[in-house]
């Protein structure tokens, strides 16, 4: 008989968990495994990709969010029983006690009973898993570089985690850091990094040339989502650093969107240098951007893995990269990539050191696909998976 596994998450949106996901259910063992999959904020950019093995279960949480007043309002009007009684279970849950959320197992529907259930994210994926699913082992996946929770979410979040078996970083640096922030949990963490499927990511990145009319000596990249902690911003301090030192036949590409966008194309105004920065938005296949490119730069200030670094070295690009407990990880200074802090004369440093030693650039190239093969295979982390559920 086939074992059943359950995974939780949000939405399938583009982004470095979800992309881990999807990653794991294409490479999951149909033939023992038979897998569910709860979605509560929509399915994403990433759904077309998921196996047709996979259960799926959409339950569309997001007319909750917002006002109590408000939502109750409308689902009034509408007749929305399911958000209606949701909402109320949720602030029940929020203002006195998550255990509220037991009351939510009939709307929610989730009447297997699992061998493993797994929540991918921390929160309510987490709350979910601890509080509505039955089952004989329940992991949580930990994907976050920092912990700065209020003592009460700090408090919240040692509860949830006391109801699983399991607590799952993406790194050493992070099993680490929640060891010592939430206390108590030595006995329950391991680590099973993201997984880096190298034939996909290559087979990807040939698809087409997206620099074929550019004719810049350098053409650097950068991939992330334009928020605060990646850092995005530091692009334009970097690029006008570099043209202060006579540094000016580069074009750097900018994969990604978000909040910060906006700050970011008026810092590019106020400097100046639109003729050097590009933001092309977000892609969903990234990565001929990466194998085209001659540098990826990855400014991010916090990190738990960094897959799109991970991704950069899979293609044998050199990479620059901001100093986070991630990439600290794998990363041996100027053999494999180049770790420098968040200053931009630091990092334009090591952008005009490699572009005047070739030598350091090779080694770099040689280097990094190596460094993927032997610690981020399908291969290897799958076991890790399997050793984990079973």
């Amino acid at each position: 008989m086939k074992k059943k596994i359950l995974f939780v998450n949000g939405h399938l949106n583009v982004g470095g968990v979800e992309k881990s996901l999807i990653d794991i259910l294409k490479n999951f063992n149909y033939e023992e495994y038979e897998v569910d999959l709860i979605l509560f904020e929509g399915l994403g950019d990433y759904y077309n990709e998921l196996p047709k093995e996979v259960n799926l279960h959409f339950l569309d949480i997001t007319s909750t969010y917002g006002s109590y007043k408000e939502c109750i309002k409308k689902c009034l009007k509408k007749k929305d029983w399911f958000t209606f009684f949701m909402k109320i279970i949720l602030i029940l849950s929020s203002k006195i006690n998550q255990k509220f959320l037991k009351l939510a197992r009939p709307l929610l529907k989730i009447n297997k009973y699992y061998d493993c259930a797994i929540a991918f994210r921390v929160g309510f994926c987490g709350e979910v898993v601890g509080n509505c699913v039955n089952s004989k082992k329940k992991i949580c996946w930990w994907h976050h570089g920092e912990c700065q929770y209020s003592e009460k979410t700090r408090k919240r979040m040692i509860e949830t985690f006391d109801m699983f078996d399991t607590i799952v970083s993406v790194s050493k640096g992070c099993q680490l850091m929640i060891e010592n922030y939430f206390g108590n949990l030595t006995n329950k963490t391991i680590v099973i990094p993201n997984m880096i499927d190298i034939e996909s990511i290559e087979n990807k990145a040939k698809l087409f040339n997206p620099y074929l009319n550019d004719e810049h000596e350098w053409k650097f990249i950068t991939v992330g989502r334009l928020s605060l902690e990646k850092h995005v911003d530091n692009v334009v301090y970097i690029a006008n650093e570099l043209l202060q030192q006579g540094f000016k036949n580069f074009i750097w590409y900018v994969v990604g969107d978000g909040p910060e966008k906006d700050k970011i194309k008026q810092l590019i105004n106020e400097y100046n240098i639109k003729n050097y920065i590009k933001l092309i938005g977000s892609k969903k296949n990234p990565y001929p951007y990466i194998y085209y490119a001659d540098l990826l730069i990855h400014t991010s200030l916090v990190e738990s893995q960094c897959l799109t670094v991970l991704e950069g070295l899979t293609l044998q690009k050199p990479c620059i990269v901001t100093r986070s407990i991630g990439p600290e990880e794998f990363i041996d200074q100027h053999k494999n990539g180049i770790l420098t802090t968040k200053d931009p004369s630091d990092i334009s440093k090591e952008v005009l050191l490699l572009s005047k030693n070739k030598k350091l650039k090779e080694i770099l190239i040689c280097n990094s696909l190596k460094t993927v093969q032997r610690t981020y295979s399908i291969e290897i982390i799958m076991k890790k998976i399997y050793d984990s559920i079973n």
